[in-house]
């Protein structure tokens, strides 16, 4: 999952760049509409990307409590996952409030509005939000799956066995 959400991360700030690139840069009417459908999809990613670590956080936890109960492990993993988890979700949520007005002074300016220096500086937050909470992120990925490899192999070596059932090869 690591690499997957690193590639991920990376695309995205490539789209971002993109997206204020061509925001810069247009001057007539079809130049602004593929900004804007580029930074539209790009934010769309943005939470899509943040939707897909939220589910790994929430998958992995459950297979961690799982195997930690059917197993009869120390349930310090299950803690340790929810804190992963809480962290994660944590930045999730700065990285959709960093959204919010980026997309708003942008819908205000394709209508109309003048807010263009405003609407930039917002980009520029934006970006450097998205920096920060890759970077915030992407430990936490690599410490539960750790933490899951660490606790399946736990459960593996204490697993109980089938009965065996006689006649049966």
């Amino acid at each position: 999952m690591s690499k997957l959400y690193l590639i991920l991360a990376g695309t995205n700030l490539g789209f971002i760049l993109l997206s204020a690139t061509l925001g810069l840069l247009a001057r007539e009417q079809y130049q602004v509409e593929l900004h804007v459908l580029v930074a539209v999809f790009t934010a769309l990613g943005s939470c899509l990307l943040q939707i897909i670590a939220f589910m790994y956080f929430s998958i992995t936890g459950k297979l961690i409590s799982q195997a930690v109960l059917i197993g009869k492990l120390d349930d310090a993993p299950i803690a340790q996952s929810k804190k992963y988890r809480k962290a994660a979700t944590r930045w999730l949520g700065v990285l959709i409030a960093s959204l919010i007005p980026v997309i708003a002074t942008g819908a205000n300016r394709w209508g109309g509005g003048n807010s263009q220096t405003i609407h930039f500086l917002l980009a520029c937050i934006t970006f450097g939000a998205h920096i920060l909470v890759f970077t915030k992120q992407f430990p936490l990925i690599g410490l539960n799956h750790q933490l899951l490899e660490s606790t399946m192999e736990s459960y593996r070596e204490r697993r109980p066995q089938a009965p065996k059932l006689s006649g049966v090869s």
